[in-house]
């Protein structure tokens, strides 16, 4: 895989993003799908524990035609470090510019210091007031 030094890759969990806690619904993939409209250059890549025995037709049910945006999964050595996960991915694949959306509910999975997480509500996930706050986030980073 070679990525566009100009794209930006974002790293995504489901749980408390995609949906409120761990209802499975993935009701809120619309304000995702808005954020991926608005910038057309971003990849995804699954960093969610969701990852783990999901297959491309899985991820063609919950992203339909966005489906080819999703460029990976990070790898699985540390289900209690994502952080470490997805800085994997990155240095195996030279990636410069990146975020990582996670609700990170008990705040295990990243670092405090993490500058390049935007932190999601585990009982909002990615709603309307939440998707125009990422929006700002990605504006500011990029």
């Amino acid at each position: 895989m070679k990525l566009d030094p100009n794209e930006m890759v974002i790293f995504l969990d489901f749980d408390g993003v995609l949906h409120r806690k761990c209802v499975d619904t993935f009701e809120l993939i619309p304000n995702f799908i808005k954020v991926l409209d608005l910038y057309p250059k971003i990849e995804v890549v699954i960093s969610s524990n969701w990852r783990l025995g999901m297959s491309n037709e899985a991820y063609f049910k919950i992203f339909g035609k966005y489906v080819d945006r999703i460029i990976g999964q990070t790898p699985n050595i540390n289900s209690e470090n994502r952080e470490l996960e997805i800085l994997e991915f990155v240095n195996m694949h030279k990636i410069d510019k990146f975020i990582a959306i996670d609700d990170d509910c008990r705040g295990t999975l990243f670092s405090q210091s993490c500058e390049w997480l935007f932190k999601t509500d585990y009982y909002r996930g990615l709603d309307s007031e939440t998707t125009v706050k990422l929006i700002e986030f990605i504006n500011e980073r990029f």
